[in-house]
């Protein structure tokens, strides 16, 4: 499988033909047969790109929302303010690497 040989894709298509759908159809797949899968979405810092701190604030924020949501744990819940302010530009790093040590 291409995410066990860590290998990426990208999914690309016009507006409105099913890539977010066909995007979490493979999360709840993935989550189901033992692999961890995250889906966010960060369309949201894409209006603030300018502002590296609040763009890096509202991606950490989905990061966190969508663990909660898709994998019904919190434990970015109580670190990533924490990780944010003590970070700042490299933040996402951080998380990302907890992230990938936790699997």
């Amino acid at each position: 499988m291409l995410i066990d040989q860590y290998k990426y894709f990208i999914l690309h298509a016009p507006r409105q033909t099913g890539k977010t759908s066909f995007m979490l159809a493979l999360m709840k797949y993935l989550n189901q047969n033992g692999t961890t899968c995250r889906y966010i979405n960060v369309e949201t810092a894409q209006a603030v790109r300018e502002n590296i701190a609040k763009a890096m604030r509202i991606i950490l924020c989905e990061i966190a929302l969508r663990e909660n949501t898709h994998l019904k744990t919190k434990s970015l819940d109580s670190i990533w303010i924490e990780i944010l302010e003590k970070s700042d530009e490299f933040a996402l790093n951080h998380i990302i690497i907890l992230i990938l040590c936790s699997r």
